[in-house]
């Protein structure tokens, strides 16, 4: 053998040892680096020198320990951390355990009704599965096709891998003229590692650096990890913590949930074999993932044993599959999560719970604590069956869009004229639409507005004669800047349960994190359509009223009483009366409406009535040493049922006049009782005001639904928005469940002492309703016995309906500057059958009904030409779909039976008068 081949030899033999002793070498060397860290870290975790605190594994222990520590009151000490980075930079392996036993099931927040039918969950970061209770199709998937060793191999990581991905990295990397780092050589349980060492953001977003140094201690980690834990926990904690998706979707239970709305112990084998395919883009993208499960299909089929047809049918199923879009909170009716966290917020503050504890806990914040842990089960007063149906109502009823303008003075002026005042006594407006930048001043000012394109400067004019010579008027010409917004119309729709007051349904267009607004905060003017029938049955209550009693409106009053009154007639202003020389009075029509039963009045609206329903309640209640007096006795007796006695003893010898009550039971029920909106000011509220009182005073709409449901039982909660029990039934925390009606009890108030006594108001009520031809109460008209119909226990279906121009848009501020909207009320008692779960009969329940809903002509069509129409169809349909009182031909029907009775009873009392009287003129003869 010559030198040249023997040469040649020895430098084959080397080109093929020395790469044989890199790879074994290295691979030795490998080995028994990570074997020298496995111990050593072993060694210091059991000594509890690694970190409980480093990495996003223990961030999330530490999350569930903060969470506890919150809900307990106790402060979370922290672990403590050696010095020096390199140990503390190391998370403590022992994370393995707490990650698999703590929180290992669904941690979701769930939103009930009454009966336990859901309304709205909440996701919260983990939802987790014990590694039984994984379909194994899944984890077969995921280890053929992610790390086909990792149940054999127990060192954590693959030696080939790292040279395989090492040359591909340098090929290309001569190709490309540019770096290229190895790829792919991550097992199983080193994804994990990745993941104990990788940090949380604010918003539990995982980071990791993609430093060598990084890969190392991913590489320490994981052997260490195959040293301490079976492959069977590794892979409980990959498949609950490690599987991302989007939406951000974490763990396989939480992304099966979110992508096709099921558990993960449900999913197919099409879908499992989807869900492994995700990993390696940690992120839902169909097509990559459908053409990936393609590509990987033979090691997946080999894997689960399938034969050739069950593997194509699985393919197909794969390309079939439909994703849906996961949302943090799922739920129908939003403004209801809203509303359980506000009562949820209010339960803790009540336990004692400072504002930051509070604050962790707010369902709303998608980073706090609550979000993250959850396990909270909120059952609220709702009835899903009545709230769906109201929202079904409200939708097909349709809002529009709205124009408000807003109005903004600029100037005035006044001028005495003299001659004959022009006929028309109001208001007249003029306006004009500018076109050019003009500056604009007020007749005798120099102030100048600056007018733009497009704006409109309307003014009005008044006339008044009142305090000038007969030939002499007033001219007053104000003037305004007008812009116009556009918005959304505004409503709001209530029922609560008739006997107890919890609130069973809620509809408006408060959204998520609008704080319920539209129910509890936003204040508007009800009309007569609420406070006139409560003041009314107060003085059926009082004694003031009998059922029997008639009234005329056209007969002056001169005795010296509160109400004294003279009449007022003009051919320009019609028929009106003068209350004590000073307020002139108009009903709507400008005419007296006559000699008629007080039930009759109240029907029709009648506003001299209303007016004098106010000045009838003025008296002297307590003396000067705050005894009671004869005339007080019965008003004295209300206030110490409502328990404000104390407070209304401060008029001790003074008079308590009706605007004054009216006040109190406002404010009894939380409402502001000081103020009046005068225009886009407040005014105080004083006993002048005893015209305007029962139409102007706000209320939300919460508190207008309590009033009115004294009509029906005659109590009245105090300050019934602070009643948790009425809106929240329980709360289920942690495994330990809280009754609202235990913890805290509400208890009413007797505003009425005989609900009997004020049957002609329920009587008005339901015939003014009549008479716009709301057919469905009178087909409904009956009681809740048929024994004794006059002593029914609680005469049912009967509305107050009304419609007026509101001075702002519902949901606007007190204080806005905004033009007039045209605007429905409702207020009634229905009696409905609602079904249960369990029983398709149901439960007959009284409902009390209060809406409000902007309207203009054109905008809503179900509204007709009048507002009092607004809410009419959805009545209509609730009686239809609930109704189970409808009176049968032969049942005598409650207020049709209740008018004869009225009418029989004054025929006599009629007659026995005309007796007396004819009595009387014998006698005298």
């Amino acid at each position: 053998m010559n030198k040249k081949f023997r040469a040649l030899l020895i430098v084959l033999l080397a080109l093929i040892a020395v790469p044989m002793v890199l790879y074994f070498g290295g691979k030795w060397a490998l080995y028994l680096y990570a074997d020298y860290w496995a111990v050593k870290l072993i060694k210091l975790d059991q000594k509890g020198l690694l970190s409980t605190q480093f990495g996003a594994a223990w961030q999330e222990v530490v999350y569930g320990e903060t969470y506890r520590s919150v809900l307990s009151g106790k402060s979370t000490t922290p672990s403590p951390v050696v010095e020096g980075v390199l140990v503390a930079e190391y998370p403590s392996i022992s994370v393995v355990e707490k990650l698999n036993r703590i929180d290992r099931y669904s941690s979701r927040i769930t939103i009930e009704d009454r009966f336990g039918r859901e309304i709205a969950s909440i996701r919260t970061d983990h939802q987790r599965v014990a590694y039984k209770s994984f379909p194994q199709t899944l984890v077969k998937s995921v280890v053929a096709s992610e790390d086909r060793h990792f149940f054999t191999n127990n060192r954590g990581f693959e030696f080939d891998s790292f040279v395989r991905a090492t040359v591909i990295a340098w090929v290309e990397s001569i190709r490309s003229g540019e770096k290229k780092l190895p790829r792919g050589t991550s097992s199983i349980t080193q994804q994990v590692g990745k993941m104990f060492i990788s940090q949380l953001d604010n918003e539990g977003n995982r980071h990791v650096s993609r430093t060598i140094d990084r890969k190392i201690r991913e590489l320490q980690i994981a052997a260490a990890l195959r040293k301490r834990h079976r492959p069977e926990e590794i892979m409980e904690i990959y498949l609950n913590h490690c599987l991302t998706s989007s939406h951000g979707l974490i763990g396989a239970e939480e992304i099966s949930r979110g992508l096709w709305g099921k558990s993960v112990t449900t999913l197919s084998d099409a879908e499992s074999v989807y869900l492994s395919r995700m990993v390696k883009w940690g992120a839902n993208l169909p097509d990559r993932i459908k053409k990936q499960c393609a590509i990987d299909m033979d090691r997946i089929q080999k894997a689960n044993g399938w034969s050739d047809q069950h593997r194509d049918a699985v393919l197909e199923e794969i390309f079939e599959l439909t994703f849906r879009k996961p949302e943090p909170i799922a739920t129908e009716h939003p403004h209801l999560v809203d509303l359980a966290n506000r009562c949820w917020l209010d339960f803790l503050e009540r336990q004692g719970f400072d504002e930051s504890r509070r604050r962790a806990l707010n369902l709303l914040d998608p980073s706090s604590l609550i979000r993250k842990k959850g396990n909270l089960t909120l059952r609220l007063t709702i009835d899903v069956e009545l709230q769906n149906f109201l929202a079904e109502q409200v939708s097909k009823r349709g809002y529009g869009d709205s124009l408000m303008v807003t109005d903004i003075r600029i100037g005035s002026s006044a001028d005495t004229l003299t001659g004959k005042m022009p006929k028309r006594w109001g208001d007249l407006w003029n306006t004009r639409v500018i076109t050019t930048r003009t500056l604009f001043s007020d007749p005798g000012s120099s102030f100048a507005t600056a007018l733009l394109p497009g704006d409109t400067l309307y003014w009005t004019v008044e006339y008044d004669r009142a305090g000038l010579p007969a030939n002499q008027y007033r001219a007053v010409e104000r003037y305004y800047r007008r812009g116009t917004i556009r918005t959304e119309q505004q409503y709001g729709y209530a029922s609560l349960d008739g006997v107890s007051g919890k609130l069973l349904a809620y509809v408006s267009r408060d959204k998520l994190g609008s704080g319920s607004v539209s129910l509890f905060a936003k204040p508007f003017a009800n009309g007569t359509a609420t406070l006139a029938p409560i003041v009314a049955a107060l003085l059926f209550d009082l004694g003031e009223f009998t059922p029997t009693a008639r009234w005329d409106d056209r007969m002056p009053v001169s005795d010296s009483v509160p109400w004294r009154r003279t009449l007022s007639i003009s051919r320009d202003s019609g028929e009106a009366v003068v209350f004590n020389d000073s307020t002139r009075l108009y009903n709507s029509d400008s005419l007296f409406h006559g000699d008629k039963f007080i039930w009759e009045h109240l029907r029709d609206n009648n506003r001299i009535l209303t007016a004098e329903m106010i000045l009838r309640l003025n008296r002297i209640v307590y003396d000067q040493s705050g005894a009671v007096t004869v005339q007080g006795q019965s008003l004295a007796a209300l206030f110490k049922r409502l328990g404000i006695e104390n407070s209304m003893k401060r008029f001790a010898g003074k008079e308590i006049s009706g605007v004054q009550i009216v006040r109190e039971l406002v404010r009894f029920v939380g409402g502001k009782a000081d103020t009046l909106i005068s225009g886009v000011r407040p005014v105080p509220l004083r006993d002048s005001r005893y015209g305007t009182i029962l139409e102007d005073m706000e209320l939300t709409l919460l508190q207008q639904a309590h009033l009115f449901r004294a009509l029906h039982g005659g109590r009245l909660f105090p300050n019934p928005q602070n009643g948790l029990s009425l809106f929240l039934e329980s709360v289920e925390l942690q495994g330990k469940t809280y009754n609202m009606a235990k913890l805290f009890p509400v208890k009413d108030s007797i505003l009425y002492t005989d609900i009997h006594s004020f049957s002609a108001v329920h009587l008005a009520l339901f015939d003014s309703s009549r008479l716009d031809r709301f057919d469905p109460l009178f087909d409904r008209d009956s009681s809740d016995t048929s024994a004794q119909w006059v002593k029914a226990t609680r005469p049912i279906n009967f509305l107050s309906r009304g419609y007026s121009d509101l001075r702002r848009p519902f949901t606007y501020d007190r204080l806005s500057p905004v033009g007039k909207v045209r605007w429905g009320v409702t207020n009634g008692v229905l009696k409905i059958r609602l079904p249960l779960p369990s029983d398709s009969l149901g439960r007959a329940t009284d409902i009390i009904w209060s809406s409000v809903g902007e309207w203009r002509r054109g905008m809503v069509p179900s509204a007709g030409k009048n507002g009092r129409d607004l809410h009419r169809p959805l009545v209509t349909e609730l009686l239809a779909r609930f109704g189970n009182v409808k009176a049968t031909e032969n049942q005598e029907r409650y207020f049709v039976q209740y008018r004869h009775y009225i009418d029989s009873l004054w025929q006599k009392e009629s007659a026995a008068m005309m007796n007396q009287n004819d009595s009387m003129v014998r006698q005298s003869n």
